[in-house]
C-alpha cells in the first residue's frame, strides 16, 4: 500500500503509477510503470524536491556572463533576480516609470497594484533603456533568454505541481527570499503590488522539485 503521508499535499499521483521509494536524505520520489513501458521494462518516475536555499544557488550559478552572448543578454537574468518582476515586464519599457529619487514605478501585468523599484535593483542598461536612453536592451526577448536560461541553469526541469515555472523560478526565489528575511505576508503582498494575500501563500509556500 502507498504511503500517501510522504506526498506534499497538492502532489497527484498519476494514474498507473505505483510508488516505490522514498530516499530522505535526496527527497527523491520513485514510482513505476509498466503501462508506460514495455511489458518487461517499468519507466519511473523521480521528484526531488528542492529547498530555498538550493533554489537560490541554482538561480544565482544561472548569473555568471556567457561571452558568446552579446554583454546586454547577460543583464537580464541578474534583473530578474534582484526584482522579483514577471519576465515580460522586463521586456515592456511602457510599465515603468521614473519617480524621482533613484526611484522607478513598475505597473505590473495582470492588474496588480504598482510597485517601487530602487536604481540598485536594476542594470544599468535597463535604466537607460526605461528612462529613454540607450535602446540596446530592447533586443533582450522572453524567447531568447528562456533559452539562454534553460543553457545556464544547467538543471533538469523545475516544477510546481509539476508545472514547469521556467524563468519563474526567480520570482519564486525572490518572495520566498523576502519571507525568509523575516517580512510578514503583508509586507510581501505591498512589495509585490499583490491585490490579495492568496498570492502571497502561492509563492511562499509553492513545494518547487527537480525532475
Amino acid at each position: 500500500m502507498q504511503n500517501l503521508s510522504l506526498f506534499p499535499p497538492w502532489f497527484p499521483i498519476p494514474s498507473g503509477l505505483n510508488f516505490t521509494g522514498y530516499n530522505s536524505q535526496t527527497t527523491l520520489f520513485t514510482f513505476s510503470s509498466k503501462e508506460w513501458g514495455t511489458q518487461n521494462q517499468a519507466t519511473q518516475y523521480i521528484m526531488s524536491v528542492i529547498t530555498y536555499q538550493e533554489l537560490k544557488i541554482i538561480c544565482l550559478a544561472s548569473l555568471t556572463p556567457q561571452l558568446h552572448y552579446p554583454p546586454v543578454y547577460n543583464n537580464f537574468l541578474p534583473d530578474l533576480y534582484s526584482t522579483g518582476c514577471r519576465p515580460n515586464e522586463l521586456t515592456n519599457p511602457d510599465l515603468w516609470t521614473p519617480i524621482g529619487g533613484g526611484n522607478f514605478e513598475l505597473q505590473p501585468l495582470k492588474g496588480n497594484n504598482t510597485r517601487v523599484l530602487v536604481e540598485s535593483q536594476l542594470s544599468s542598461p535597463f535604466i537607460e533603456w526605461i528612462s529613454g536612453g540607450s535602446t540596446l536592451y530592447e533586443v533582450v526577448t522572453y524567447s531568447k533568454q528562456l533559452n539562454l536560461w534553460n543553457i545556464k541553469k544547467r538543471q533538469n526541469q523545475l516544477r510546481v505541481q509539476r508545472k514547469p515555472i521556467d524563468l519563474y523560478a526567480y520570482r519564486y526565489r525572490f518572495v520566498k527570499g523576502l519571507s525568509v528575511s523575516g517580512l510578514t505576508n503583508a509586507e510581501i503582498q505591498i512589495i509585490m503590488g499583490w491585490t490579495n494575500s492568496a498570492m502571497v501563500d502561492q509563492y511562499v509556500d509553492a513545494v518547487i522539485s527537480i525532475d
